[in-house]
């Protein structure tokens, strides 16, 4: 996904709260620290923010999803491409308006009752 390894690699999080979609279906998209491109050494920079994310930033890599089959991972790298790309723009036009604090707190509460289920 070009514009979500473009945040990767300037190292800027997805944690904005400009999206309510993005808030419901991906939550906040750290960035994780860079390692090599070996499956143990990036898995070690993943591994301490799984727990608490559906999709990372790889520091200088791209993007990763976790999600409970392929089906579901491809849908949320999709919807993080989208948010990127949202992100990009609204930086590119000079604004920096994002969802008011008390409506990100409800839909971070309906998030947590959606994945409960």
């Amino acid at each position: 996904p070009p514009y979500a390894t473009a945040y990767a690699v300037a190292g800027i999080p997805l944690d904005q709260p400009i999206l309510s979609e993005a808030i419901l279906t991906l939550g906040s998209v750290p960035v994780a620290s860079y390692a090599m491109p070996t499956a143990e050494e990036l898995a070690r920079s993943v591994e301490p923010l799984v727990g608490q994310h559906d999709a990372v930033l790889l520091r200088f890599h791209g993007a990763v999803c976790f999600a409970k089959d392929i089906e579901q991972a491809g849908y949320l790298m999709e919807t993080l491409e989208h948010v990127a790309r949202i992100d990009f723009i609204r930086r590119a036009l000079g604004a920096n308006e994002m969802i008011p604090a008390s409506e990100v707190a409800r839909l971070e509460q309906l998030r947590a009752a959606m994945r409960a289920r």
